[in-house]
């Protein structure tokens, strides 16, 4: 299952998905808004694209897109996986090991 995880990691935007939640804006090497699971006036929620990270300053939260995508429609690591993969076509390949 980690070999998913990872595959959603490296091929899913985290940039390109949380902007599909929150309004960001460049902040140096970060992108900022306001937090998506608490209602604020100040943005404390951060972006980082280079590191492929979120973190929430006002729930002390963050994460990979897997995380977002968990704590943001509320559900397993597991569904939010199938929610990704669905959300950007990811094409999986099974590869079976040999006996």
């Amino acid at each position: 299952m980690s070999d998913i995880f990872s595959y959603i990691r490296e091929n899913v935007d985290i940039l390109d998905l949380v902007s599909q939640y929150v309004n960001l804006r460049p902040n140096g090497s970060y992108w900022k808004g306001l937090s998506p699971f608490k209602s604020e006036k100040t943005p404390s929620f951060t972006v980082s694209p280079a590191k492929k990270i979120f973190y929430c300053f006002s729930t002390n939260t963050g994460g990979d897109v897997i995380d977002f995508i968990s704590k943001v429609e509320r559900c397993t690591q597991f569904e939010a996986a199938q929610i990704l993969i669905n959300k950007y076509v990811l094409r999986l390949v099974v590869q079976h090991a040999d006996p």
